[in-house]
């Protein structure tokens, strides 16, 4: 029995047609089955301490605090991928360079903007034993390390709220 070319042309096609699918069935499935994630990341952190309850009661309203954080979150994105682009350009054009970055301070400021008005507003409906705890949180969280040979002025002991 012999192989013919057009023989070896139809069990490739077949094969890469299998592989395709196969491939296709995966991405449809892993889409289908992809849980959101548990709370919105820009402000997940701020509630870890609390309660499963009260992390319940207030993640609908940290999923839409997300949501319309995500447009500015996409416009910052976009806007240092153009300041990358620029930098790449031979010869470098500083001056789009330079409004590149400005493009891109602008977009980071309306997020931290409406990040921070957000931030006041999820305060400001959330218990003062709720608040205290994200407060205590907030404080407890390490600074950034010194550099190497630099001696740190912070005491780990003292921290601004009362426990």
């Amino acid at each position: 029995m012999t192989v013919s070319g057009r023989n070896i042309r139809t069990l490739v096609l077949l094969v890469s047609l299998g592989v395709n699918l196969f491939l296709l069935g995966a991405v449809i499935t892993h889409m289908l089955t992809r849980q959101s994630p548990p709370v919105v990341p820009e402000m997940s952190w701020m509630v870890r301490d609390l309660g499963a309850a009260d992390r319940q009661a207030i993640r609908p309203r940290l999923q839409a605090l997300g949501d319309s954080l995500r447009p500015l979150r996409v416009e910052m994105f976009q806007a240092q991928q153009e300041v990358n682009r620029q930098l790449q350009q031979e010869p470098l054009d500083e001056e789009a360079a330079l409004a590149a970055f400005a493009r891109l301070r602008e977009a980071n400021l309306r997020y931290q903007q409406q990040s921070h008005q957000q931030m006041v507003s999820l305060m400001a409906s959330v218990e003062p034993e709720q608040r205290r705890r994200i407060m205590r949180f907030m404080s407890d969280r390490r600074p950034p390390e010194p550099p190497r040979g630099e001696r740190s002025t912070r005491d780990p002991a003292s921290s601004p709220l009362p426990r």
